[in-house]
């Protein structure tokens, strides 16, 4: 019979995800090890000196549910989300996910999305999370920091 509720469950049911806060102490690792991050927050203006700014200015924020215009000005949200499946420590993590929301609905951290002052989105954390949402048509809400 489980067997059974799954195979309804996956052909009339939506999956949902019920989004939280992210933590932000624990969303720090992006801008430290990738070079990028802190090459982009440098190249619009934004001054982190230490991990303290860092806490301060990704902390200001709220959660906002994404519409398709604001996914679609997103820069590192590719809209192929076969081409991040090539990436195989990217892909094993993903399909956990999807596992995960095979079995039901789940709770997750939402994305952290940067809106900077020249009008550009970038997803500072939370990238598998976000192409979960939009794999399964799923409301995308994000953590949304703007640049003052």
């Amino acid at each position: 019979m489980k067997s059974v509720d799954k195979i309804l469950r996956l052909f009339v049911a939506r999956y949902t995800i019920k989004w939280e806060k992210p933590k932000i102490i624990n969303e720090l690792n992006p801008y430290y090890s990738n070079p990028d991050v802190s090459n982009l927050f440098s190249k619009n203006d934004l001054d982190c000196k230490n991990e303290k700014d860092l806490i301060r200015f990704l902390s200001n924020g709220s959660m906002v549910s994404l519409n398709s215009e604001i996914v679609s000005k997103i820069t590192n949200l590719s809209s192929d989300i076969d081409s991040c499946m090539m990436n195989q420590t990217f892909s094993q993590s993903f399909k956990e996910l999807e596992h995960k929301i095979e079995k039901g609905d789940i709770l997750l951290e939402a994305p952290i999305l940067i809106h900077f002052k020249d009008g550009s989105y970038f997803c500072y954390s939370g990238r598998k999370r976000a192409y979960l949402a939009l794999k399964h048509d799923i409301p995308l809400v994000a953590f949304l920091v703007k640049q003052s």
